[in-house]
């Protein structure tokens, strides 16, 4: 496990929990191979399909994975008429064997974001895939999920060192849309400049790491003051 940066992506621990977060939806992709084809399934699997062309090019470059991918394209392959054009172009083109070349692209993250996070975890966003009900509808399920292991797992949490869950932060700020109370954020930050002061207390502001931590700290201020500004 190591670290390499000050962003919430630089660390192996949080892109690990990024990865369960693949892996999920995955897991859904495989679901929908065996569900008959229907409109709200190939809305779900272009949403699966969209975040993971963000976050995870080797579900696209794995050979097991993404033949997956492409027999639940196939399955799904009768509805994408059903979904507006765009979705459906973009549906057609990975079923035609374009997703690895898609999840190559560079999202282009800049000024705060990059900040926040890092270079990690860049791929481009494609609005298309997500402009259904249904596929918003998993987005938000996927952002739930991020939240609730926030909420776990950063009450209990004494140390930064214990906090990787923060790499499931950093994916809010790719995933929309999705609806999530501000006072909920406001907690997650407040628990960890808790963490951290906490950790002044025990190994003093000079001690091993504890400059790194304030550079950390001072990128996951900038992750929640943007999730704030999108928060209900």
């Amino acid at each position: 496990m190591g670290t390499w940066g000050e962003g919430l992506f630089d660390g192996d621990g949080a892109l690990e929990r990024v990865g369960s977060i693949s892996d999920q939806l995955e897991a859904r992709v495989a679901e929908l191979c065996k569900r008959p084809p229907s409109t709200k399934d190939a809305a779900e699997l272009g949403a699966a399909l969209g975040i993971l062309l963000q976050i995870s090019p080797y579900s696209f470059e794995n050979a097991e994975r993404a033949g997956r991918i492409l027999a639940a394209l196939r399955q799904q392959a009768p509805s994408f008429a059903d979904l507006p054009p765009t979705t459906s172009a973009l549906l057609e083109r990975l079923a035609a064997g374009a997703g690895a070349e898609l999840a190559e692209r560079d999202g282009g993250r800049r000024g705060t974001l990059r900040l926040a996070l890092g270079g990690y975890l860049d791929g481009l966003r494609e609005p298309a895939l997500f402009a259904t009900a249904a596929a918003q509808a998993l987005v938000q399920e996927v952002a739930e999920t991020c939240a609730a292991a926030l909420d776990r797992e950063l009450e209990t949490a004494e140390d930064l060192y214990e906090v990787d869950s923060m790499g499931l932060c950093g994916l809010l700020l790719l995933l929309e849309p999705w609806q999530l109370d501000s006072e909920r954020v406001e907690r997650w930050r407040d628990r960890l400049r808790a963490i951290y002061a906490g950790m002044c207390t025990r190994y003093g502001e000079k001690g091993a790491d504890m400059e790194f931590f304030k550079g950390y700290l001072r990128n996951a201020e900038r992750a929640f003051q943007l999730l704030l500004e999108r928060a209900d």
